[in-house]
């Protein structure tokens, strides 16, 4: 239902624009090609995934791409890719505190 209140109205169409916006990516060098691999995504999961059509997903060539952007603007801002890929989770690890040796 639409509110005859401006101030509610205009808080409706922040949240519905909200829901349409995406997420930037790490470098903005890499942003479009992010956006080219979301909508993809985004049709083959809903046009064919939900729909039953468990297949490979066929976006596979735009993520390898939009990977490759990533891991140079990573590497770029030198944060050790090692260290982002390391398994944490049902370790040691995971329960100390960021930082801590």
């Amino acid at each position: 239902m639409i509110s005859a209140d401006p101030a509610q109205s205009s808080s409706t169409v922040q949240r519905y624009k909200c829901l349409v916006c995406t997420m930037n990516s790490v470098s903005e060098a890499c942003s479009q090609l992010k956006q080219n691999y979301d909508a993809c995504f985004n049709t083959w999961f809903t046009e064919k995934f939900l729909r039953g059509d468990h297949s490979t997903d066929s976006c596979g060539p735009f993520f390898k791409v939009y990977r490759e952007c990533v891991r140079k603007a990573i590497q770029e801002q030198n944060i050790d890719l090692k260290e982002i890929e390391k398994e944490v989770m049902g370790t040691e690890e995971e329960f100390k505190a960021p930082g801590s040796k």
